[in-house]
């Protein structure tokens, strides 16, 4: 990329940064402490770092990347969109349909399905026990979204960070 900017071009970059992303998900009617600390996606992100060369943190290395390089004047800022979504919304259900389908909630978690992600889990690092627990949260998030007597409401903090510097 620095090489296609002329002098004094920016260079920016929008990566996110999934350990803010899963934190920040809020769904009214399911505690927030069960949402952020019943699957620390920790050793998966890790062995993806690894294996796969996928960051789960580049967001938050970019700066430190980009000083490496040789850029100057560089600087850090996060997206200010959070989505939030509730019941007295314009498009409320377009929303909430739209989110469920985003996040897979709306496909069949079939017996199959649900041991091939504990099975991707576990060859990531994670114990039998906790990628079950995984998947019971995914379950119950799934079928708080499929009861269509509850209306619901949510907030998910999209944890982009958009990092610029001039070359």
């Amino acid at each position: 990329m620095i090489a296609s900017v002329k002098k004094n071009g920016l260079v920016v970059c929008v990566d996110v940064n999934r350990e803010f992303e899963n934190d920040g998900l809020y769904i009214d009617e399911i505690g927030y402490d069960y949402l952020c600390t019943t699957f620390d996606f920790h050793n998966v992100w890790r062995k993806e770092l690894v294996c796969e060369g996928r960051d789960y943190a580049i967001g938050m290395r970019l700066p430190f990347y980009m000083q490496q390089l040789g850029l100057h004047d560089i600087d850090i800022r996060m997206n200010d969109k959070v989505m939030y979504v509730n019941p007295d919304m314009k498009n409320y259900h377009e929303k909430v349909q739209d989110f469920i389908e985003i996040n897979g909630w709306d496909r069949s978690f079939s017996i199959s399905n649900q041991e091939n992600t504990i099975e991707l889990l576990m060859n990531r690092g994670i114990p039998r026990v906790e990628a079950e627990a995984y998947i019971v949260m995914q379950s119950k998030i799934a079928e708080y979204f499929r009861n269509t007597e509850s209306r619901k409401s949510f907030l998910k903090v999209q944890g982009q960070l958009i990092t610029y510097g001039k070359k």
